[in-house]
């Protein structure tokens, strides 16, 4: 009995100890808009927006249509998935991220625009 407690506890040990990416850490690289879409409708293929998290906390957002290049340091919170420009170039809500895509979300005055990026 006691060895099966062992071994029980061994393999707990070994599949507990896993490394999970954390949220912010996957983040970090450049990111080319593929979709986007407004107030949870379909989305349409874009490539008007690329996004670049670095690891010390700078991020460049580049607008291709309108030329406009946002280069700002950044905050993620885990708590409230917030991802914000200290310069306030953007606001955005994380939906999703893993090691292909990454789905944000920003709150318009009266619209929610959701962006579905793949890395570049």
């Amino acid at each position: 009995m006691i060895k099966i407690l062992c071994l029980c506890f061994t393999f707990l040990i070994f599949t507990g100890c896993e490394k999970d990416d954390s949220k912010a850490e996957m983040l970090i690289g450049k990111w080319c808009l593929k979709e986007e879409s407004i107030n949870n409708g379909f989305w349409v293929g874009s490539d008007n927006l690329t996004i670049t998290f670095s690891k010390k906390g700078d991020i460049s957002i580049i607008y291709k249509d309108s030329q406009m290049k946002c280069e700002s340091t950044y905050i993620y919170d885990e708590n409230s998935l917030m991802i914000e420009s200290l310069e306030n170039c953007a606001r955005y809500k994380l939906e999703s991220v893993n090691s292909d895509q990454l789905i944000l979300s920003l709150q318009g005055r009266s619209e929610i625009y959701k962006y579905k990026f793949k890395r570049c």
